[in-house]
């Protein structure tokens, strides 16, 4: 398995409309249970074959519109031993277990 096209890690960043709390409890649906480790500002995840994933989370801030407060962070995800397709189907999934539904 290669690492992007370039051979490098593969960067996304992201900005996040979560607290770290709900962030971090939300992990799961994207590595399964158990199957990510979270150590302060970190979380990595690796599947034993050469493919991990690094995420730094920046502070929890606060968006405000008049009276709504909203939590946000800045993420950065870093993907390492992937190729650009499996990267890209990590990011759909990533994506996807953060949606939230509404009407």
């Amino acid at each position: 398995m290669g690492q992007g096209s370039d051979g490098a890690a593969i960067v996304h960043d992201k900005q996040m409309g979560f607290s770290r709390t709900d962030f971090v409890r939300t992990l799961p649906r994207v590595f399964g249970p158990d199957a990510c480790q979270v150590a302060g500002d970190r979380a990595t995840w690796s599947d034993g074959a050469g493919r991990r994933v690094e995420i730094e989370m920046g502070p929890e801030r606060e968006r405000r519109i008049a009276l709504i407060r909203l939590p946000y962070m800045d993420v950065r995800l870093r993907l390492t031993g992937f190729t650009d397709a499996e990267a890209a189907a990590f990011m759909v999934r990533f994506d996807r277990s953060y949606q939230r539904g509404g009407g």
